[in-house]
């Protein structure tokens, strides 16, 4: 298969749930707000009420913490691929906006330390003419090599996020030549809810699910194809007096076509089922994350894993990535599973 622009441009396609004006959002750590109370007998004060900003009300220079899904293809390695979830939340990404520039930087590496750092810096001369709906594509080629990054905005398939978004970024060693080397990080960023903000206490459901990412079948060290997971459906419900999370995903693949198109008919994937995870406070300033573990239905995994934030007042809105590698079936193949959930209640 070629690792074309046509194919590099489907896989994002698929990635995004978009192929098709384009929007770009940032986020800053929410703000404060709030006030007490107290009447003739001294009583305690009540803590305040942590308030948001929406992305889209949003000015100035920003600074994101984000999640990430990571897929890569090289035929320098066997297997030729693989993926993980193996950047949490708010641990190894970055994406920075210069408002003065107006340049979008995804940055990866040991945040604290900028020598450790891989940054792409992206500005208006870098602005795709025909980006895929819904989203504001980055696009530079240098000696061949192209580096993307599509900032997709809170539409989602069914519903919208105000307080979420998703991005991708890919990176390919050598445009139009035969399965050239490439990375892509599909990421979840945004407003994170704050640890000071308190989450429904009683086992709530969200509503509204999106479900992006691939599944790669492997064989023998080789990949054989892959899946776009944008008909998948996903469940997930949050429970802040337990601290707890549980989730399933139900995935459900278009394989993508050696011309870069999606196949017209769906292939049911492993499910992906009992998900649970636990609520923590991390990072500075602290904000809600969880993480945990799938005990898997339809597939016998070797591993599995997700991690993510909420975001918004309550935890409105939540993201995160995920991953899973099936042992070998009769025939010595595997599925390489990872991808992001946006969800809403």
């Amino acid at each position: 298969m070629l690792w074309s622009r046509r194919l590099a441009f489907v896989i994002g396609c698929a990635l995004l749930a978009s192929c098709g004006g384009g929007d770009s959002g940032g986020s800053a750590p929410p703000t404060g707000g709030g006030g007490g109370g107290g009447g003739g007998t001294p009583t305690p004060s009540p803590s305040p009420t942590p308030t948001y900003s929406t992305i889209a009300q949003l000015t100035g220079n920003q600074q994101f913490e984000a999640g990430c899904a990571f897929y890569s293809f090289s035929r320098q390695f066997s297997p030729n691929f693989r993926a993980d979830s193996e950047i949490p939340f708010g641990e190894r990404t970055q994406l920075r906006f210069d408002a003065a520039a107006s340049t979008w930087s995804f940055v990866e590496g040991e945040l604290t330390n900028p020598s450790q750092q891989t940054i792409f810096t992206f500005g208006p001369a870098d602005l795709a003419a025909s980006p895929p709906a819904n989203t504001t594509l980055y696009r530079r080629v240098t000696a061949g090599r192209s580096l993307e990054l599509a900032l997709r905005n809170g539409q989602q398939t069914g519903f919208a996020t105000e307080y979420l978004r998703t991005l991708l970024q890919t990176d390919i060693a050598a445009v139009g030549v035969a399965d050239s080397d490439r990375a892509d990080r599909l990421c979840v960023y945004g407003v994170p809810t704050v640890a000071a903000d308190t989450l429904p206490a009683a086992s709530t459901p969200y509503t509204s699910l999106n479900v992006l990412g691939t599944a790669t079948r492997v064989g023998f060290g080789q990949r054989l194809g892959t899946f776009a997971l944008t008909d998948s459906t996903a469940t997930l419900a949050v429970n802040g007096q337990a601290g707890t999370v549980s989730m399933s995903i139900q995935l459900v693949g278009r394989e993508i076509l050696p011309d870069g198109s999606l196949a017209a008919t769906t292939t049911a994937l492993p499910a992906l089922t009992a998900g649970t995870g636990t609520i923590a406070n991390a990072g500075t300033p602290a904000i809600k994350l969880f993480e945990g573990n799938f005990v898997t239905g339809g597939i016998q995994d070797i591993v599995s894993k997700f991690s993510g934030a909420f975001f918004g007042p309550q935890g409105r809105e939540a993201g995160f990535t995920f991953y899973a590698r099936s042992q070998q079936n009769a025939n010595g193949e595997t599925f390489e599973i990872a991808g992001v959930v946006v969800a809403r209640r």
